[in-house]
């Protein structure tokens, strides 16, 4: 049985960890002629704690800010790679990381979703819980986990 995929999702969160899974995409994207989805989550709590600690920022404006970041750092990858000839399209949305990578991957058909792990672990993990092990269990498609290493 042949395996294809169509749709690969890379999730980027802005960090050098998060990058380590965009190489991974792009093999398999390149030997499956897939479309390649550059995945970002911005969450709602993020804006909050700006809003706190900066204090004098409108909320609105302190989300457009962290929206246009986002957006900005995926298009600049997007234009470099299509200029590589992939089929790239990046997308921003607001959320719960995990929650909202599996919900985009069931309404849009991702046929695969590559992410690296951030190698928490003990109470660093348990205070934040594990993306790529809530994304695993809930995921409508296969998973590919790039383990990233400190640089």
């Amino acid at each position: 049985m042949a395996v294809t995929y169509e749709k690969i999702m890379v999730t980027l969160d802005g960090s050098t960890l998060a990058a380590q899974a965009l190489p991974h995409a792009l093999a398999l994207a390149g030997m499956h002629q897939a479309e390649l989805i550059l995945f970002r989550v911005v969450q709602d709590n993020h804006f909050l704690v700006e809003y706190i600690q900066e204090g004098a920022l409108d909320p609105e404006k302190r989300q457009e800010h962290w929206l246009d970041e986002a957006s900005q750092a995926l298009h600049e990858i997007a234009a470099d790679l299509k200029l590589r000839k992939y089929k790239v399209t990046p997308v921003v949305e607001v959320g719960l990381p995990a929650e909202t990578i599996v919900d985009y991957a069931s309404k849009n058909d991702v046929s695969l979703i590559v992410m690296s792990t951030h190698g928490r672990s003990g109470v660093a993990r348990w205070v934040y819980g594990s993306v790529a092990d809530k994304v695993l269990r809930a995921a409508p498609c296969p998973v590919l986990l790039v383990r990233a290493t400190p640089a």
